[in-house]
């Protein structure tokens, strides 16, 4: 098996359509790294370059050490998984997978066995003499994926392969790849669009966005530590709920984030451990930030009495979604006027990555006040690209524009806002019903309104 080195790759379509800007990936020896995006970000693109399926417009890629930017696909040994499973009709479940050793003339009694040990690897050892019309979809794609496998690349590609199939043998599947994967060793580049398929497959998660690099780590780390607004809204269902807001000073001489009529502390252990992020602080009192929560991180204070009243914001339910295991309920916070409570997206890529989520209770997109004041149109600017991985003591690299994101403003009366919350369902709740939501205080995020840059990791805080 092999690494591969991706540097500076990009690609340009027509002159002008820049489909992929300088990424730069490690993947190491028997990892399995997966690219995630929305629909139109590049990350099949990419993965097609790394195949030689694309010539790349600027860039090289190395496979194993050895540079295959220019070789044709069959000269880089590697095998790729596709979407829509591309087996031979005519052939024998058998015959499928056996035809890359029938095409290197392999002798007969070694594609027999080889073909032997992939079908009881895959448990296809029943349906060898079957053909693909009389298999299941499950089975199908454990036949495209015995036809890679017998070749023993050093790498496998795989392009969205279970986006054909029904939710429940997804589940099944994207644990049974994950298992093959780290029972063979073999280095693989897994490309989706679903978080969840990222978040559980994934030794590291890449996220791209307009084709460039927005963060790069492990699935807890970028599920914990978002570098910027795009991050943050895109990895998790339903997607953070995101609040203008303004960084102040308590009495104690601590940061404090006003909501409108409502007043948040930020966890001093955090700021403690992170100087970065309390120098940031410092820098914005004042001035707008952008406030992220995940629903996961607001309860029902009414279940948790001992909760400090200044970690409590109130609310009034919209909805409530049962999912069995839980609640989905969809708040207004109060403070919110009828006209600005209105719902807007965060930003046409973030509401196109919340839609595409693959979750019963996904939002579609972030909820927030109507974003129009003039004197907040700045807050259409960029998100920078992260190009970097983000470890406890790890600064992130702004490379420039990317995603375009709007950032929201506090308005004039300085309203509260729409939230999504994940509660028990201990909880007795229904429309109209008043609520009271105690807030994690190590579960807020906060970014820069004009770069989307989480304030933990930007190097410095712009004048607004």
């Amino acid at each position: 098996m092999a690494e591969i080195n991706i540097r500076g790759i990009s690609k340009v379509y027509d002159g002008d359509v820049l489909a992929v800007d300088q990424v730069d990936l490690e993947i190491a020896d028997q990892e399995l790294l997966v690219l995630v995006g929305p629909s139109g970000c590049g990350k099949s693109t990419l993965l097609r370059m790394v195949a030689g399926l694309e010539e790349a417009t600027e860039g090289s890629i190395e496979i194993g050490g050895r540079d295959v930017t220019h070789l044709p696909p069959k000269a880089r040994d590697i095998a790729m998984v596709f979407q829509n499973y591309a087996l031979y009709p005519h052939m024998s479940v058998r015959r499928n997978i056996g035809y890359p050793l029938r095409l290197a003339k392999v002798a007969k009694p070694e594609l027999e066995r080889r073909v032997g040990e992939v079908a009881a690897l895959l448990q296809l050892d029943e349906v060898l003499d079957r053909r693909p019309s009389q298999l299941s979809g499950g089975q199908r794609q454990r036949v495209a994926m015995g036809r890679a496998l017998i070749r023993e690349p050093q790498a496998f590609l795989m392009d969205e392969p279970l986006s054909n199939l029904d939710a429940k043998l997804r589940v099944e599947m994207r644990a049974e790849i994950a298992r093959l994967q780290r029972d063979l060793g073999v280095t693989t580049l897994y490309v989706t669009h679903d978080q969840v398929e990222a978040m559980t497959m994934g030794t590291r998660v890449a996220v791209l966005d307009k084709g460039r690099l927005q963060q790069i780590d492990t699935p807890q780390r970028i599920y914990d530590a978002p570098v910027n607004l795009f991050v943050a809204t895109f990895i998790g269902s339903p997607a953070m709920n995101l609040f203008p807001a303004r960084v102040a000073r308590d009495d104690a001489g601590g940061f404090v984030l006003d909501l409108g009529t409502q007043r948040l502390p930020v966890d001093p252990a955090v700021l403690a451990a992170e100087p970065v992020f309390a120098d940031n602080l410092a820098q914005r009192v004042d001035r707008r930030v952008v406030v992220g929560i995940r629903p996961e991180a607001l309860d029902d204070a009414g279940l948790e009495p001992a909760v400090p009243g200044d970690r409590v914001i109130e609310a009034t339910v919209d909805l409530v979604e049962s999912l069995g295991a839980e609640l989905v309920v969809h708040v207004a916070l109060v403070g919110a006027s009828s006209a600005e409570s209105a719902a807007a997206s965060v930003s046409d890529s973030a509401a196109a990555s919340a839609t595409g989520s693959a979750s019963a209770s996904a939002t579609g997109s972030v909820s927030m006040s109507d974003l129009a004041s003039a004197t907040d149109s700045a807050a259409a600017s960029a998100i920078g690209s992260a190009s970097a991985s983000v470890s406890d003591s790890a600064s992130v690299s702004v490379s420039g524009p990317a995603s375009a994101a709007r950032a929201p403003s506090i308005s004039a009366d300085g309203v509260a806002r729409r939230a999504v919350a994940r509660l028990s369902t201990r909880s007795r709740l229904g429309p109209g019903d008043a609520v009271k939501l105690a807030v994690n205080p190590a579960g807020l995020h906060i970014f820069d309104p004009d770069s989307g840059i989480a304030l933990r990791f930007a190097a410095s805080t712009p004048e607004n």
